[in-house]
């Protein structure tokens, strides 16, 4: 395990989408609190997130969140857009892999700060990049120990400049040993879960019991489908820097294993981002996820009476409203990246709070600044389930 270099690459010069990739949450257990003061109570479902340009952020996708205290949050983007010239416009702005948020809520006041690599003039990722050519895109965290641990997955730049332009070739842990200090204070470590081009492990995660449980997603090469696969590795890994971090498959006769050719899909047509927590109200599982087609009107939600399952079908959970058939200027867009954020709307009958973010095919997303940045919006979960 070795500290991640503070080391940024330039800005890559295209534009390089975060699309319908990744997507989960932490569980019940993984959002407790690191500290919490006597007398003190959650209070963030008070606020509604907003994400405006600020600290030379102009926007950015993916937005994987977890409570760190009870009034504040931390938010992992992926590709953002960072200022680097006075104007503050797109068109002149450097664009990283990778940024962090710190969310506070006070007397219902919702309040964030931005965080990246390097420079106000010359911006880089705020994790790695692991070579010239690879970088991070955050993925689901947990707590442990008051350590925060985060899943990032390594994107293969192509040499296209196209929102699909990019591989991922694997996925690394990283842990923060001093989460409660100021980002640029933070001591990162980094450990190897997956390397290759067939898993994405980590698009969601649930620390219980002695294990911390993934869910990840495997993509057959020639085929469209992707299946959401149950991982899990042993806490204890965790306290030994030297040791390489075991990851075993539920298999479909139950059983757990290190191979994944025999493992037990928990979901068909799975996405690549998710949410993933459990709903006392329902004594359900629920997910929220963008839908597998890239181009859909809509994200969706599941449910299951435990974590391996049985997943219904996805079902329709919120129509984008940046997607209407009337909307003149919704001719190339596509929204993606839906999840949920329970530390918004807990202990609440159905409510629940997501994020998803719209971004357009051509270069009007440059002008358009109502688009790539995270959309918050308050929805009931349908009274079928």
């Amino acid at each position: 395990m070795t500290e991640t270099q503070r080391e940024r690459n330039p800005t890559l010069p295209h534009l390089s989408v975060a699309l319908t990739l990744i997507c989960l949450f932490t569980g019940i257990s993984a959002c407790a609190p690191l500290s919490q003061n006597a007398g003190e109570t959650p209070s963030q479902d008070s606020c509604s997130p907003e994400f405006p340009d600020k600290d030379g952020w102009l926007g950015g996708d993916s937005a994987y969140s977890i409570p760190l205290t009870p009034t504040k949050s931390i938010w992992f983007f992926g590709d953002s857009f960072i200022a680097t010239a006075p104007s503050q416009e797109r068109s002149d702005a450097a664009f990283v892999a990778n940024t962090i948020g710190i969310s506070t809520c006070t007397d219902g006041k919702f309040q964030i700060d931005y965080t990246f690599g390097g420079t106000p003039t010359e911006p880089m990722d705020f994790f790695g990049p692991v070579s010239a050519n690879i970088s991070y895109w955050p993925l689901s965290s947990f707590l442990h120990e008051g350590r925060l641990f985060v899943f990032l997955q390594q994107v293969k730049r192509r040499s296209g400049a196209g929102a699909f332009d990019f591989d991922i070739v694997g996925v690394d842990l990283a842990e923060i040993s001093n989460p409660l200090r100021p980002p640029s204070d933070w001591f990162i470590t980094l450990r190897p879960i997956y390397h290759g081009q067939d898993l994405i492990p980590g698009i969601a995660s649930i620390k219980s019991d002695h294990y911390v449980y993934l869910y990840s997603v495997r993509h057959t090469a020639g085929s469209a489908n992707r299946d959401v696969l149950l991982q899990r590795f042993r806490l204890k890994d965790l306290n030994e820097p030297e040791a390489e971090i075991d990851v075993t498959t539920y298999q479909k006769g139950g059983a757990w294993a290190p191979a994944i050719e025999h493992a037990a899909p928990l979901m068909r047509e799975g996405a690549t981002e998710m949410s993933l927590r459990y709903d006392e109200h329902l004594k359900k599982w629920i997910a929220v996820m963008p839908s597998v087609n890239a181009f859909a009107s809509h994200a969706n939600y599941r449910s299951s009476p435990t974590l391996s399952g049985p997943w219904s079908k996805a079902r329709p959970l919120l129509a984008y409203t940046e997607l209407k058939d009337d909307s003149p200027d919704s001719e190339d867009v596509f929204c993606y990246a839906a999840k949920e954020h329970p530390q918004f709307a807990p202990e609440k009958p159905r409510s629940i709070l997501l994020t998803y973010v719209c971004n357009t095919t051509d270069e009007t997303v440059l002008t358009r600044t109502d688009l790539y940045r995270p959309i918050a919006l308050r929805v009931k979960l349908p009274s079928s389930d």
